[in-house]
């Protein structure tokens, strides 16, 4: 009996997981583990809130390619993991551990859909 429910409960987090998962592009998070900025650029809407450490500012997605980009050129990316996503009508956001060669960082975004298109909008990367 208790197979069973360690069982099925085993199940249901596994399907809950998925289901949260859904909404997030598989790109951005292949950019985040490889530090392919162009994977996650391209979901950047046209201004993005950005902070990146000490950098804090409102800017356009081409700057944010390029704050991004500064980053991964210091901090070469070994690993990404999610630790927690949502999504609610129209939104979505991610809270997941960036792992580098010069340590860890909590990295957090929030998209809006336009067109049936998640687009970051807030993007986030700070010291673990």
């Amino acid at each position: 009996m208790k197979t069973i429910k360690f069982l099925l409960t085993g199940i249901l987090v596994c399907f809950t997981m998925f289901a949260q998962s859904q909404n997030i592009s598989p790109d951005i998070v292949t950019g985040l583990k490889t530090g392919n900025v162009g994977l996650i650029g391209k979901y950047f809407a046209k201004s993005v809130e950005l902070k990146i450490l000490d950098l804090e500012k409102t800017c356009s997605d081409v700057d944010a390619n390029a704050a991004l980009s500064k980053f991964f050129q210091s901090n070469a990316p070994k690993d990404f993991s999610i630790i927690h996503s949502g999504e609610r009508t129209g939104s979505s956001y991610i809270i997941g551990k960036l792992t580098t060669a010069t340590g860890e960082f909590r990295v957090t975004y929030f998209g809006k859909k336009s067109d049936n298109q998640c687009l970051i909008n807030q993007f986030k990367i700070e010291k673990f």
